[in-house]
């Protein structure tokens, strides 16, 4: 009798230290793993104050930039590799909204969907990049999304390049792509400043989304201004918890005459702003 009362006792207890233990278990980590979640979205980015200056030199109106060019460079976008050629920058659509100094408020102006090529808003790039020439033939759309691709033809590369014939100063710019990754390849957005590249009395204004190659799951934001020169850079780099070519995202830049910013998926993940 002692040793079946014992074995019964026995067995009740480990059958209830076991029920326990489950009940713990799911108690304690969703809320763990829901506490890191919340954290980790609600963590605001803390503002980088615009300590060079640049935020007052950005005063040219800019026209919005896509491309996809190469560069072997092993220290920033990695060594340029041939053979991942052919790859593909894929723009689902561009928005872009004007902003309200008054208001301080944006407003949209356009938003394109690429149902075809609207030659009377953008532009092909055709000059020569880095190991590249862009290519307007390497400028498509099909099936509602305009394809940017970077070819080989024996020892020549090219690239390709979008610009808006509209010029804007401040606004929001807003793309959702899935961007083409390979080691030193540069797929990119950007707003530009089309007199930078002259000299002389032109300043340079540019602010950019780049994503390089040798790290599909990180992005490089910057602010260019100075001169052909002597530019003034402040670029940072971003990571991400996903390759930017495995699937579309939404990109945005915003710049005001108080902050430049910059979005992933609605995720800030920059916000530079004037002293």
């Amino acid at each position: 009798m002692k040793k079946t009362a014992f074995l019964k006792w026995l067995s009740l207890g480990l059958l209830l230290g076991f029920s326990v233990a489950c009940h713990d278990d799911d108690e304690e980590e969703p809320s763990n793993n829901n506490g890191s979640q919340q954290e980790q979205q609600s963590e605001p980015v803390k503002p980088t104050v615009d300590q060079k200056g640049q935020l007052p030199k950005l005063v040219e109106e800019q026209s919005l930039r896509f491309n996809l060019w190469a560069e072997n460079n092993v220290s920033w976008v990695g060594a340029f590799d041939a053979n991942s050629l052919p790859i593909t920058q894929n723009i689902d659509y561009v928005k872009v909204s004007s902003y309200n100094e008054s208001t301080k408020s944006f407003e949209e102006i356009w938003t394109d969907d690429f149902d075809s090529f609207d030659a009377t808003r953008w532009g092909k790039g055709n000059w020569r990049m880095g190991l590249v020439t862009e290519n307007v033939n390497n400028v498509v759309v099909e099936d509602g999304v305009l394809k940017m691709r970077m070819t080989q033809n024996g020892e020549n590369y090219y690239g390709a390049e979008i610009f808006t014939k509209e010029t804007f100063k401040y606004g929001r710019f807003e793309a959702k792509m899935k961007m083409a990754c390979a080691s030193g390849c540069i797929s990119s957005m950007f707003l530009y400043y089309n007199n930078s590249d002259k000299g002389g009395t032109y300043q340079w204004n540019e602010l950019d989304i780049e994503i390089l190659g040798k790290n599909p799951k990180a992005f490089q934001s910057n602010i260019i201004t100075g001169s052909k020169s002597k530019q003034v850079t402040s670029e940072q780099i971003h990571s991400l918890p996903y390759a930017t070519n495995g699937d579309y995202h939404v990109y945005v830049m915003e710049w005001t005459p108080d902050y430049v910013l910059w979005t992933v998926d609605g995720v800030e993940m920059r916000r530079t702003v004037a002293k």
